[in-house]
């Protein structure tokens, strides 16, 4: 593939979305538009319009009173957009297609269909947010498992009355890890915190996969193999960074690669305490 083309491919992968088709006709038309502006007529949440402008940093910039403008990418994409909507996506579609499977594994792995939907009214999902928060608290408690983030351990460093303390704990420094880094690294202010609180305990459920089998096996007199637990344990907290990286991403909108930054401390901290509690 040249770089014409594949220039070309990245073009139809960028408006392959209907929101980001969207996004270029709304500036296009009006020639500028501030944030405002297009919250107000497209009419979703502030994570999602900043992820999606910030994948789109080729085609739109910002003038001095920023506000939103095509660059010459963006002006040939709108334009193709005003002649041929229709081909664009058929096209973008064909182009995509020897790239379903890959599509489908990353939409598993992101949920960011998901989030999506979360965020645009994360107070109506309060309730299941909190059921996931309390049972998190109750599983490790009943497992007599100490969370450290994301990891567990069996050993009894404290009471095990701690262990939904912990699990509480370890919420709140992703929550604060998640606005932290985003707003020393990328400028973002306090937008998204509140999508955040309620992502957050969705991308920890996977991780509860260790204490909930661990309780299970222990009620049927099962004997887990220290193996088999370390192994439910590492795949369920690769999984919960994977939906950690789209929360904070579609959260505080970044983009997927600068939010799994956010996941990588958290690994590397969880890490780092295991390493130092010597489990």
């Amino acid at each position: 593939m040249t770089a014409s083309e594949s220039e070309i491919s990245r073009l139809y992968t960028m408006l392959g979305h209907p929101l980001r088709r969207s996004i270029v006709r709304t500036i296009g038309e009006a020639d500028s538009a501030s944030f405002t502006d297009l919250r107000a007529k497209l009419r979703v949440s502030v994570g999602t319009l900043y992820y999606n402008i910030d994948l789109m940093d080729d085609l739109i910039t910002q003038d001095e009173q920023k506000r939103y403008t095509l660059s010459s990418k963006g002006k040939a994409a709108y334009r193709l957009l005003i002649e041929s909507e229709e081909k664009l996506a058929s096209m973008g579609v064909k182009g995509e297609k020897g790239l379903a499977w890959l599509r489908c594994l990353s939409s598993a792995l992101t949920m960011q269909s998901l989030f999506s939907y979360l965020y645009e009214s994360p107070k109506l999902l309060l309730p299941s947010a909190v059921t996931i928060m309390v049972y998190g608290m109750w599983i490790t408690y009943q497992a007599r498992l100490l969370p450290v983030l994301l990891l567990y351990t069996e050993k009894p460093i404290l009471p095990w009355i701690y262990a939904p303390i912990l699990f509480v704990a370890g919420w709140i420094v992703i929550n604060l890890l998640g606005n932290i880094v985003p707003f020393i690294l990328y400028g973002r202010q306090r937008e998204g915190v509140g999508r955040l609180l309620i992502g957050s305990c969705y991308a920890l459920l996977p991780s509860l996969a260790l204490p909930s089998v661990w309780t299970a096996c222990t009620f049927f007199y099962i004997k887990l193999s220290l193996m088999a637990a370390q192994v439910i344990m590492l795949a369920s907290m690769g999984y919960s960074l994977c939906l950690l990286t789209t929360a904070v991403s579609m959260a505080k909108g970044v983009r997927t690669e600068r939010a799994a930054i956010v996941s990588m401390v958290v690994l590397y901290l969880a890490a780092g305490f295991s390493l130092a509690l010597g489990f």
